[in-house]
């Protein structure tokens, strides 16, 4: 992380002043990324600059990749209720401007995450919802890994609520399909040998 901060800074400084704003956006988010994964005396708000760089030029993929980033932080340190706003945030833009991208479906899984975590029969059912929401536009949009991913996390909701058959056969399906996976990987490597 650290080469990655030192080097995306650089990036960041080579496109502050650029016409070129989408560089400086991904430079920034990059750099900001990096940042927070070490400790560095460093007071750039490399979030806002890359923010409202975004909204200037109306580079809404780039929006909702920052405010996943911003959620992802408060998720990781369990501050659920801000993480669950920026989520929504990401909701809200990929509606208006008809986006669907892994990022947009990852924002839906951890909304369901969040809503798992209230452990109710209701905050359950909400995740249960959001998951298959998530797995409709996976589908639709042929993301297997996206898929596959979110079987796994709709296998521990239908066991929290109780549908131990349906789990079962979600663990399957994902299980297979990263079994298959892993096997062409190897199949890959040997090749290259």
């Amino acid at each position: 992380y650290d080469s990655a901060y030192f080097y995306g800074k650089k990036v960041f400084k080579l496109y502050k002043d650029s016409p070129i704003d989408s560089f400086l956006i991904k430079a920034a988010l990059f750099t900001a990324k990096s940042k927070h994964k070490i400790s560095v005396n460093d007071s750039t708000d490399y979030i806002r600059i890359a923010k409202e760089t975004a909204k200037k030029i109306k580079d809404w993929k780039a929006l909702i990749e920052i405010n996943y980033f911003e959620g992802n932080k408060y998720f990781e340190n369990s501050e659920n209720e801000i993480a669950l706003s920026y989520f929504l945030r990401i909701d809200s833009i990929a509606s208006e401007q008809n986006i669907i991208n892994s990022t947009v479906i990852e924002g839906l899984i951890k909304r369901s995450e969040i809503s798992r975590l209230g452990f109710t029969a209701e905050s359950t059912d909400y995740a249960y919802i959001l998951l298959n929401d998530a797995l409709k536009l996976a589908k639709e949009m042929d993301f297997q890994d996206d898929i596959h991913y979110i079987y796994i996390y709709l296998a521990d909701v239908s066991g929290l609520k109780g549908n131990y058959e349906e789990a079962k056969r979600y663990i399957d399906l994902a299980l297979n399909y990263f079994l298959q996976k892993s096997d062409k990987k190897s199949e890959k490597s040997v090749i290259r040998l």
